[in-house]
């Protein structure tokens, strides 16, 4: 008859049923008892009065996660914390009081549960900080994860008394939280009843569908189940292998998930109720295999060996799909009996604290967090929330090199992210790919089993922008964009080193010739520590290059030695920058950088009068304002209202992000004398740019918008 397996629920916990799930295992004596049950007391009395939502005791829900953790194998200070993992929290009992009652380690692991419980579904919009949180808990003790995912397997069954509200939430969370972390530490049993709980919430109208679908031929399913158990038995006793044969119902969001799969054709899933048959010895698990080959027929691609190849999560076993009985099909899996252990409690099952409990060092397949906390400090938030939820969240793959080596990769992976996962510079100078001796595009998915071999060139110029929307993993993103970021710099020097050059020839100058001293004087109380930092600020549209000149070359010597000639030489480079209301002329000139006095605010109504400023251009007074009769005379200049109307408007471009369309569209709009009043670019795969362009007259728009479109690598030109 074969054995239906499943996991405690529904309990009603008790201290006495702690310490019997703990009394038979090696390690727990007297001393772990009156551990346990000190803490059993403790928490009581900080509980003593208080009750949960659906009436219980509190204490119920502490005893239910003590319960949980001793039938995972933890340990017993493990246990102990979670019959105390509310106290700080929920009582008037602080950390200190526990840190002095039970220790270090106990407390640690208790303050760290606190702090999970501030992890809230986040969502779309939620704070990544709180995933980072998560993540750097686990990796300083997983035993705070496992004590979390206890309190939440029960937390779960008590839920139907919540509000809808909280219960759609709380099931979101764990279904998107702690459910794939619970597969991700290889705790299988932990991962499916928690998703089967939050199932019902989350998806109701869906659940009471698979529930139906699976209770209509279930009995009939159970019978069947238990002839093909009792028909493999006698086959393995008759070649001598001893085994444990079990059945058990899959879980119903797998099915769910596989049902949306085939378009909800249950007749192509196979294992709505599987088989597993525990051996002895890795041995039998394939001479089991053979066994069942011999005399039922394998369905074609549906033989895994995970024993050879485990999952992430560690996860071993053999797994084939049989045509069986009846010729029904049908799905077994054959492990040891440590093999299913580990996979049904994952990381509790061979608990590590045990064989090094001072360094508490994280295991080789547990390593994923600690690259995760590595990586998200050069992500943003909103890259890192959508890389982590796909690297950590997401089922597994396994690929292969060339040479046979397994790589291990997220769902949905590309061979851009297999190439960066082997090593940095294959990702940065790979220009194609071949998988399973056939060459496809780089943004192809992998799927297990593939043979992956990384195409470079001796010519490659790097990544690709486009990489970043398609890859999956947060090392490739890390890696791309850390890629650009440095090239970057360079590209913007060279391109503001080009523009500034391009007005500095004007006056006869250049960037090699600007000194050290002019440097320094600019560069004081501004962001720019050094010539480079300018020259990005310039290459990326921070900075204007005629704004920039006259600020480091306007000084009072060159100003007293000829004012005219000053004028003449540096201010036409600036026309078209004015900020004035109103234009004004200057000896017959119009177009220099001007700024109205604050201090007498002159207006066209007024007689006015020029005074050069440092750094400023031309600022304009009234001609009695008391502040200029106090200026020196030679500063002073004779200025007037210029009445004729020039005509602003503003413009949106979108482009190729090419690093010199900020220079041509510049060079096409001085070529028309067209003034620019104010230009922004957010450079990009798509750079946007807005500008707003002075014109004579309006009839000049269409012109210049007609001929703006038929620029090289322009993809947009409107007026906003």
């Amino acid at each position: 008859m074969a054995k239906i397996y499943m996991l405690s629920l529904n309990i009603k916990p008790s201290l006495e049923g702690i310490i019997e799930k703990c009394k038979n295992r090696p390690g727990f004596n007297a001393k772990c008892e009156a551990l346990i049950k000190k803490a059993y007391s403790f928490a009581y009395k900080c509980h003593l009065g208080q009750k949960r939502t659906n009436g219980d005791p509190y204490i119920v829900h502490a005893l239910a996660t003590g319960y949980y953790l001793a039938e995972l194998g933890m340990d017993a200070n493990t246990i102990a914390a979670g019959l105390l993992h509310d106290v700080p929290e929920d009582t008037k009992c602080n950390q200190e009081e526990i840190v002095n009652e039970f220790g270090h380690e106990i407390a640690q692991i208790v303050e760290g549960v606190t702090r999970l419980g501030g992890v809230k579904y986040f969502g779309k919009r939620g704070r990544v900080e709180d995933l980072r949180k998560l993540l750097l808990v686990m990796a300083k003790d997983l035993r705070v994860i496992v004590v979390k995912l206890a309190d939440r397997l029960h937390n779960m069954q008590t839920i139907n008394v919540l509000t809808l509200a909280k219960r759609k939430r709380i099931a979101t969370e764990t279904l998107e939280i702690y459910s794939p972390l619970a597969s991700r530490l290889g705790m299988g049993e932990i991962k499916g009843i928690l998703e089967d709980l939050s199932f019902r919430y989350y998806l109701p109208h869906e659940y009471k569908k698979v529930v139906s679908l699976v209770g209509d031929n279930e009995e009939e399913r159970r019978k069947y189940i238990n002839r093909v158990s009792i028909e493999i038995d006698k086959r393995l006793k008759k070649e001598g292998i001893r085994a444990s044969i079990e059945g058990r119902p899959k879980h119903l969001y797998s099915l769910y998930k596989k049902l949306k799969k085939y378009n909800d054709d249950s007749s192509k899933i196979y294992d709505l109720v599987a088989i597993r048959i525990i051996v002895n010895s890795t041995g039998d698990c394939y001479k089991t295999l053979g066994i069942i080959h011999k005399d039922w027929k394998p369905l074609p691609q549906r033989i895994k060996d995970y024993i050879a190849i485990p999952k992430p999560s560690g996860y071993r076993s053999l797994h084939t799909t049989i045509f069986c009985l009846e010729g029904k099909i049908i799905e077994i899996q054959i492990k040891t009996r440590q093999m299913h252990e580990e996979a049904e409690w994952g990381i509790a099952a061979h608990w590590h604290y045990e064989i090094d409990k001072e360094s508490k060092i994280i295991p080789e397949k547990l390593n994923w967090i600690k690259e995760l906390i590595e990586w998200q400090k050069d992500l943003e938030a909103s890259a890192f929330m959508d890389k982590l939820k796909v690297d950590v969240f997401k089922d597994r793959i396994f690929v292969f090199t060339p040479k046979g080596e397994v790589v291990d990769l997220s769902e949905e992976a590309t061979p851009i992210d297999f190439a960066y996962l082997i090593h940095t510079d294959l990702g940065n100078n790979c220009v194609g790919c071949k998988v399973n001796g056939k060459i496809l595009p780089l943004n192809s998915n992998l799927h297990n089993g593939d043979v992956v071999e990384i195409l470079l060139s001796k010519k490659s110029i790097g990544p690709s922008r486009d990489w970043l929307r398609f890859v999956k993993t947060p090392l490739a993103l890390y890696n791309i964009r850390r890629w650009f970021k440095e090239e970057d710099r360079e590209k913007y020097i060279s391109l503001g080193k080009d523009l500034l050059n391009f007005e500095l020839r004007k006056i006869g100058k250049s960037v090699e010739r600007i000194s050290s001293k002019d440097l320094e004087l600019y560069t004081r109380n501004r962001p720019y520590k050094n010539l480079d930092s300018i020259l990005i600020a310039v290459g990326r549209g921070i900075l204007s290059p005629k704004q920039l000149i006259s600020q480091i070359f306007l000084n009072d010597e060159k100003i007293f030695i000829q004012k005219k000639s000053l004028l003449n030489r540096f201010f036409p480079i600036l026309k078209n920058k004015s900020r004035v209301k109103h234009r004004i002329k200057i000896k017959g000139q119009d177009g220099f950088l001007m700024n109205f006095a604050s201090c007498c605010k002159p207006s066209q109504t007024d007689q006015v009068v020029g005074f050069i400023t440092r750094g400023r251009g031309i600022t304009i007074h009234k001609k009695d304002c008391p502040n200029i009769r106090k200026e020196d005379k030679k500063r002073l200049i004779e200025v007037d209202w210029d009445i004729e109307k020039s005509y602003e408007v503003s413009i949106y471009i979108e482009a190729d992000g090419n690093m010199d369309i900020l220079n041509n569209l510049t060079r096409f709009l001085e070529e028309l004398k067209i003034g620019v009043r104010n230009i922004n670019m957010k450079t990009g795969k798509i750079s946007k740019i807005n500008a707003v362009l002075k014109l004579q007259k309006s009839s000049q728009l269409k012109n210049i918008l007609e001929r703006l479109s038929n620029l090289p690598n322009i993809k947009l030109v409107k007026r906003l």
